[in-house]
């Protein structure tokens, strides 16, 4: 009987400080492409950026300034940093790659031209005193005509270069590639496509149940790698544990 296999339970073990009534009011601004965009009720689509909101408290404001088709390069150039820099955030979460190899005024090249946007957005994040923290892109749920998931090596490299770019500037880098490809793996094309497809046929955006599931993973990255943020954490515990079929 297939039933119930726990697939990352990711033991989000939060230290508790105790002192909440001493937290100061902080901004978390999000930027990025339509996997972390705010979408309006009446669409099917979430992104993890209008999620992660319900997971700190209410001394935590959200901004989410990601748009739809978005590369690292044309939300710089086409003015949308500036603009989302105006909340004057102490902390800024960055995800881009889903766009980046797109031909015309959106293309990167991971190594390169797509490092340098990235330094574009730490160095003028610092400017206003906020910490980056890198958020590398999960991974779409692209699987064969036998069920076996694939990796899509153009979002895959731009993870690695983020991923290679964090380590040179010492940068917090929350890894959804990785954690995202083992979870579809498991759960398999249909039910991974029940569970978190916005549509049909749509495998790299999210329903509210997919955002979510991207949201927590990176909640649980800033547990474990912002120290300072934890007490913003509104559970002391929480645990993601997803049942599959065996």
């Amino acid at each position: 009987m297939k039933e119930l296999l726990t697939i990352l339970a990711l033991q989000l073990t939060f230290l508790t400080t105790g002192q909440t009534e001493d937290l100061k009011p902080i901004t978390i601004l999000c930027v990025g492409d339509s996997t972390v965009e705010t979408f309006a009720e009446k669409h099917a689509l979430r992104g993890w950026g209008q999620m992660i909101g319900q997971y700190f408290k209410p001394e935590v404001r959200i901004e989410n300034a990601a748009r739809s088709g978005e590369s690292s390069r044309s939300f710089i150039e086409g003015g949308l940093w500036k603009k989302a820099l105006k909340a004057q955030p102490q902390y800024v979460l960055i995800q881009f790659g889903h766009n980046d190899n797109t031909e015309g005024d959106r293309k990167t090249e991971p190594d390169t031209t797509y490092k340098d946007y990235l330094r574009q957005y730490v160095r003028d994040a610092r400017a206003i005193g906020a910490k980056p923290i890198l958020v590398g892109s999960m991974t779409p749920r692209s699987f064969d005509d036998h069920g076996v998931l694939k990796p899509v090596i153009d979002i895959k490299k731009y993870r690695d270069a983020m991923r290679d770019f964090a380590r040179e500037e010492d940068l917090p880098f929350i890894d959804l590639h990785a954690p995202s490809f083992a979870y579809y793996e498991r759960l398999g094309a249909e039910e991974s496509k029940r569970r978190h497809a916005p549509s049909e046929k749509d495998i790299s955006h999210f329903n509210a149940e997919g955002a979510d599931l991207m949201a927590r993973l990176v909640v649980d990255g800033i547990a474990r790698q912002m120290p300072e943020l934890v007490p913003y954490l509104k559970q002391p515990e929480a645990q993601l544990a997803t049942e599959i079929p065996e």
